[in-house]
């Protein structure tokens, strides 16, 4: 238990640095199409038949709806960017550290950031910590 929760610590770090980086970039990308140099854009494309839209409204009211869709998609991708960030954080210190409050947030990280590495790394070693004779 104690090696499978070293080597899940281990590799979650790199995997919560890479999908924070990643959803980093497509939430700024999403938040990008909200200016409002893509208002004439998205418009120009609604008029040249490019874009397809079965919103109703005009082209300019259509483009604003497209635009609100982009705001809450980059603001979608930007929350867990927090959470994964700290899962990488408490997944490093747990690498150095045993202790029963690390694995629960290495736990509840993991889960809010959608890195199940962490998860079961946290059920590891709280299995790991309860495997072993207490010293008093």
């Amino acid at each position: 238990m104690k090696k499978a929760k070293e080597i899940l610590c281990i590799v979650s770090v790199p995997v919560s640095i890479l999908l924070a980086l990643m959803f980093l970039g497509f939430g700024i990308t999403f938040l990008v199409f909200t200016s409002p140099t893509f208002t004439d854009l998205i418009v120009q494309g609604i008029n040249e038949g490019q874009i397809t839209s079965d919103l109703p409204g005009t082209p300019e009211e259509q483009a604003v709806a497209i635009q609100a869709m982009f705001l809450v998609y980059g603001i979608t991708f930007i929350i867990p960017v927090v959470f994964q960030i700290a899962n990488a954080v408490i997944s490093g210190i747990t690498i150095k550290k045993e202790n029963k409050a690390l694995y629960i947030a290495n736990i509840v990280f993991g889960l809010l950031s959608g890195v199940e590495l962490n998860f079961i790394a946290g059920i590891f070693g709280l299995i790991d910590l309860a495997r072993k004779p207490k010293n008093d």
